[in-house]
């Protein structure tokens, strides 16, 4: 399927980044946005029962007959032009925004337009339900340095500590881990024992805090689940996990050399030691572990999991039990 950079910004033409203006002008622009679907699975439809037999023969829709084979491709970039515009960061997300072809396009381009639609509703509703500060969470993690937004547009609104929130079984923990993080970790366990899934996300922070994380995470038997980049530090949160999962669209892992006070630690620091130490007590290859924080610079990030590669290599590590795969989960 072609893909579509898809931000809308005709349909969602907010001048305003003020969190009442989003409560007034969302939702009104994803009611637009449904509308506009409708008429492109309508399209869709009416060309694919005259371009392809099969579809003609069986009663689906355009978007169930897309089934997964794009199921990740345009929701990244949706949510990152949707925070720019909800956070008053619109100059940043300009190339993002890509007018839509006409109904009268030819097939691929009506139905990836469909699907690509879709995603933005589900995006723009799941961003709409979101705090402010954990948006710009997402936007300093997810954004900022990606899809060509530069570093300059880092928000200031976002928490000092990572965000956690309980959603039944699941703790989503997303965000910096600043000093104390582990202390408010293990508070919200506490509160809910019934927790036994980490969903994680984090631009890293105290190597301490997230060692002692990742080994009260083991001691409670959860596991860990990889949702957004998981750089510096945060690698050590996540190998606390009994089993350790990375899903859809494959978030990496980012590695650099240990610092303090913004000077680096030398990798012939005792501090490696007791690094691989805890890596092999969770399952994980220490050495490798070690070597790829020896790789790069503290001001510099070694980014790893983005091809098929580098995801086998870290399976083979220990670091993922699995990554999420077309109903399975592969490693």
């Amino acid at each position: 399927m072609k893909r579509l950079l898809a931000a809308l910004f005709f349909i969602v033409a907010l001048s305003s980044a003020s969190t009442a203006q989003d409560a007034e002008q969302w939702p009104n622009a994803i009611s637009n946005v449904e509308s506009m679907l409708e008429d492109y699975i309508q399209h869709a439809d009416e060309l694919l029962r005259s371009e392809d037999d099969f579809y003609a023969s069986i009663n689906t829709s355009p978007l169930a007959y897309a089934g997964n084979a794009c199921a990740n491709c345009y929701w990244p970039t949706h949510q990152c032009a949707i925070l720019g515009r909800m956070l008053g960061k619109k100059e940043f997300i300009a190339h993002l925004e890509e007018p839509l072809p006409p109904l009268t396009a030819p097939l691929d381009d009506v139905w990836t337009t469909a699907v690509s639609l879709s995603q933005w509703i589900y995006t723009a509703k799941r961003l709409l339900a979101t705090p402010l500060e954990k948006r710009a969470n997402i936007w300093d993690l997810d954004c900022v340095g990606s899809f060509g937004i530069p570093s300059r547009a880092y928000s200031a609104v976002g928490l000092e500590t990572a965000n956690m929130s309980v959603d039944g079984t699941y703790l989503w923990v997303y965000g910096d881990i600043k000093d104390g993080f582990y202390d408010e970790f293990v508070s919200v366990l506490e509160r809910y024992p019934e927790v036994s899934t980490v969903g994680l996300g984090s631009a890293g922070g105290s190597v301490a805090d997230a060692i002692l994380s990742g080994i009260a995470i083991r001691k409670k038997g959860l596991n860990t689940q990889l949702t957004g980049p998981c750089l510096s530090a945060c690698p050590l949160v996540f190998m606390g996990g009994k089993e350790r999962y990375v899903l859809r669209p494959f978030p990496a892992f980012g590695f650099h050399q240990m610092s303090v006070n913004s000077a680096p630690v030398p990798c012939n620091d005792p501090a490696y030691d007791e690094l691989r130490d805890y890596a092999l007590s969770m399952g994980v290859d220490g050495n490798w572990i070690v070597q790829k924080f020896c790789s790069a610079a503290p001001h510099e990030m070694n980014m790893q999991g983005d091809t098929i590669a580098e995801r086998d290599q870290i399976c083979s590590t220990g670091l993922v039990t699995g990554y999420q795969g077309i109903g399975a989960t592969l490693c």
